[in-house]
């Protein structure tokens, strides 16, 4: 079976974050992802594996500088927070379905949400 590339190639302008993430929480709650977090001094770490979407939210620099994911079904029952966020880049595949998200915090960690197809 041939292993499928996904290139990253489309970066969300951090003006429109709030509205990106509401949007594609609402477009995706409930889709199974796994989330990896590629961390310069602590190495590569899979926080969690095929979980299903809850929510992904924006707080602005004046409210903390956050983006939280949530996972779970009924409640959220696994939550990871990216201080500092820095940029937000989007991988699809050919029909224009996210199979990634890449969010950079300051500290030049990279955090992956890897989707599931449908």
């Amino acid at each position: 079976m041939a292993t499928e590339t996904i290139e990253i190639n489309r970066q969300i302008s951090r003006a429109d974050w709030l509205e990106f993430f509401d949007t594609f929480t609402n477009d995706n709650r409930g889709r199974l992802l796994t989330i990896e977090l590629l961390d310069q001094e602590l190495g590569d770490q899979e926080l969690i594996k095929a979980a299903p979407l809850w929510a992904i939210a924006r707080d602005p620099t004046e409210k903390g500088d956050v983006v939280m994911i949530e996972t779970g079904r009924e409640t959220v029952s696994y939550a990871h927070t990216i201080d500092a966020p820095i940029d937000v880049w989007v991988g699809q595949d050919e029909n224009g379905v996210v199979l990634v998200l890449k969010i950079t915090d300051a500290k030049g960690n990279h955090i992956l949400l890897k989707f599931q197809r449908e």
